[in-house]
């Protein structure tokens, strides 16, 4: 079911942009809508590809990349993600969701830090 999910979303990323008729601007938004979809659902691979796509439509969107950060937190990929939410605050410096969600990243990383830490040493 998984992998059915994942192909209907790489049919769809295509559409998105052919649909519609060459707005750049509009490809971004049904792309970024798909992105979300797929995240909400907790099909963050298919996640991480919509938000790719996103960004190769309209590379300095700090939220795109905000986003796929977020994708790749949830895959376990932090240094990806928090290299897209730099990305993200490069673009856009004080972007809030991205200085939240680093944030957060940063806190969850403590916390797996001190998790495989011998209890003596936290």
């Amino acid at each position: 079911r998984r992998a059915h999910a994942l192909e209907l979303a790489d049919l769809r990323l295509p559409d998105a942009a052919l649909l519609a008729g060459g707005d750049a601007a509009l490809a971004l938004q049904r792309t970024g809508r798909l992105g979300a979809l797929l995240m909400y659902q907790k099909q963050y691979e298919a996640a991480e590809r919509a938000y790719s796509k996103a960004i190769t439509l309209k590379p300095n969107q700090a939220d795109v990349y905000s986003n796929l950060g977020m994708a790749y937190a949830a895959l376990g990929r932090y240094s990806k993600a928090r290299a897209m939410l730099e990305q993200a605050l490069e673009i856009e410096p004080g972007h809030e969701i991205s200085l939240k969600r680093l944030n957060e990243l940063s806190r969850h990383w403590t916390r797996q830090s001190r998790a495989l830490m011998p209890p003596e040493e936290r």
